[in-house]
């Protein structure tokens, strides 16, 4: 009894819902619906030579198709399985949804009951959000296709915006992706799987998950056949068959991860957006640079990315992994990590802000402090150390971490946690904070780097210079940088950071950059740092900042050699493959030099030190 008031009751409301839903359909103002479907918008995305890299139709990438270039029995098959009555019904099927509700209520289950026509407007004009409103949204503009296109244009509008999975959107698009092969020219096998894949892309993705999208490939053959669509002998040849995947790439990896930060920025400026025409977008996407490292480093076996910026805070690179088809989420952008030693010259900043000078020296050997009533002991990497005094620039060029901590100690930890926090960074005043105990993305340590390489000028990485629609500019990027940092202090700070670099340096502990000093084609300041799980290298000039973390997205610790040694080897590869000559920082009035040394019985280092007057 009880079982038959709930449904009872679930009748009434899914007849109240129904009335509603029609009612909606005719009240609806259709002006706050899109009603041009007769153009799309297409966006165009240019590099810094002004070669386009990049290009889609309403956000989708696809190449486009007609409904001849598909076989009439193919098409029969899709119709088939996703709309059978779409050559009869107005944009909605009564008949389809009254079964669905009645199959719903039986089985307590969620049955589909859109058509060809509600699916490609909900593909193209609207969200996967479940709300009333948007079903009106969606019934209505069906309604309104349907008068406005003929059931073939509507179909070949469908086949064109339909998602396959790995970013493949579109049916000759998924042939291409999936086959490498044309729509024209796949078999019957491949192309049930691809409707396979259309029932759900994320289960039934044929990379990740194989098996399941042969099982589903076989159940709607079973069907096919169940119903006198395909006949026994084809039935027969692809059951139960394997389908090779071939992937094709239409885009470069490279370009895809930018592809993917320069369209949300574009959603977020205010171009007053358009379903016709097309947008030109500006960026400074280095091109050689990006296919270069790709091409180099695609199949290694670690996680990678690689952060650049040029002299007007534009984005040059943001690749977030080393296949995009494998794995589209990028670790640059959003992937938050430990820093490791590259947090050492926010330290010394602050350090030379508190009074400190280059020239201050600290015993570099192993160390016990009392923090607080707390006893910490701290090391260098390998247990290496010079075990006499040494220089701030020596403690850069070596990554000595007992420098490092012993300047944090002394100015007073709260000085890092408010440069941090100066740049939205949260952190805590601890020790182990000034050997980077601090996590945050590739893309903001490269962003503090570039402040530095403007000499204190802060402004937030963007990749949109300027959009154009139809030729007249809609949107230009205006750069504002505010002063953040002392810029006299900059200089100091990016002198040191040339130390890494310097083999001429004579100790016993070889500076970190000594694998690619050589091999580089200019003078660049830089840092390197490297954890058990993460490994980076960062350098800049006064036209650019380049960034490099490797290390597992997984959190497996890097034990191979070559795999902490790679930072450095991609970072070579990027510098080199986009090296501009630069003239070198102007050196400020306040900025002094004077000769300094490891210690004064035993000239180990000799170099000109820079400190501020």
């Amino acid at each position: 009894m009880v079982i038959f008031m709930r449904k009872k009751k679930k009748i009434k409301f899914i007849v109240i819902t129904f009335i509603l839903i029609l009612v909606g359909i005719f009240l609806i103002d259709p002006t706050e619906i899109y009603d041009d479907f007769s153009d799309y918008s297409k966006i165009e995305i240019y590099d810094n030579n002004n070669e386009i890299i990049f290009s889609s139709i309403n956000d989708f990438t696809y190449l486009s198709t007609k409904i001849s270039d598909i076989s009439s029995d193919y098409i029969n098959i899709l119709l088939h399985l996703e709309d059978k009555n779409f050559y009869k019904h107005s944009g909605f099927d009564i008949y389809r949804i009254t079964k669905s509700l009645f199959h719903n209520l039986k089985n307590d289950t969620s049955f589909g009951a859109s058509t060809i026509t509600q699916q490609y407007i909900k593909n193209a004009y609207l969200t996967n959000e479940k709300t009333f409103f948007r079903k009106i949204k969606e019934l209505y503009l069906s309604i309104k296709l349907e008068n406005e296109k003929s059931k073939n244009e509507i179909l070949e509008l469908y086949l064109n915006t339909l998602s396959f999975g790995n970013h493949y959107t579109g049916i000759k698009s998924a042939a291409y992706g999936y086959f490498n092969k044309d729509i024209s020219t796949i078999n019957l096998n491949e192309f049930v799987t691809l409707i396979a894949i259309l029932k759900a892309p994320s289960k039934y993705n044929p990379i990740l998950n194989y098996n399941n999208c042969m099982e589903k490939k076989d159940q709607l053959l079973n069907v096919l056949y169940n119903d006198g669509i395909i006949s026994t002998n084809d039935f027969e040849d692809n059951y139960n068959k394997v389908v090779p995947i071939s992937l094709f790439e239409e885009y470069s990896s490279s370009v895809l991860f930018y592809k993917d930060v320069v369209l949300s920025e574009f959603k977020s400026i205010n171009v007053n957006r358009k379903f016709e025409g097309i947008y030109k977008i500006y960026t400074n996407f280095d091109t050689k640079m990006n296919l270069e490292i790709e091409k180099e480093y695609r199949n290694i076996n670690t996680d990678y990315s690689v952060i650049a910026t040029d002299e007007n805070y534009y984005l040059t690179c943001a690749i977030g992994g080393k296949n995009y088809y494998e794995n589209s989420y990028n670790l640059g952008i959003y992937g938050k990590r430990d820093i490791a030693s590259t947090i050492k010259p926010f330290l010394y900043y602050e350090a030379l802000e508190a009074g400190m000078t280059p020239l201050n020296k600290f015993l570099s050997s192993k160390t016990t402090l009392n923090i607080d009533n707390e006893i910490y002991s701290f090391s260098n990497y390998n247990d290496q150390y010079l075990d006499i005094p040494i220089t701030m620039g020596h403690a850069l060029a070596t990554s000595d971490n007992i420098y490092a901590i012993k300047t944090h100690v002394y100015i007073g930890m709260n000085k890092l946690k408010n440069f941090l926090n100066g740049f939205n960074i949260e952190a805590n005043a601890i020790p182990s904070l000034g050997l980077g105990s601090v996590g945050m993305s590739l893309l903001k340590l490269n962003e503090i780097y570039q402040t530095f390489a403007h000499l204190g000028n802060y402004e937030k990485i963007k990749t949109i210079k300027a959009v154009a629609l139809n030729g007249e500019y809609k949107y230009i990027h205006k750069i504002n940088p505010i002063a953040k940092l002392d810029s006299d202090t900059c200089y100091v700070i990016n002198e040191l950071m040339t130390y890494m670099f310097d083999t001429n340096l004579n100790t016993k502990i070889s500076v970190t950059g000594s694998s690619i000093a050589n091999k580089l084609k200019g003078k660049i300041a830089g840092k390197s740092g490297l954890s058990d799980f993460d490994a980076y290298m960062i350098g800049l000039t006064p036209k650019k900042v380049i960034s490099v973390w490797v290390g597992y997205s997984n959190n497996d610790p890097l034990i191979d050699v070559n795999e902490k040694a790679l930072a450095k080897k991609i970072f070579l590869t990027a510098f080199n493959s986009s090296y501009i000559e630069t003239e070198w920082f102007i050196k400020p009035k306040r900025v002094m030099y004077t000769y300094a040394s490891v210690n004064s019985l035993d000239d180990a280092y000799k170099k000109y030190v820079p400190y501020l007057i």
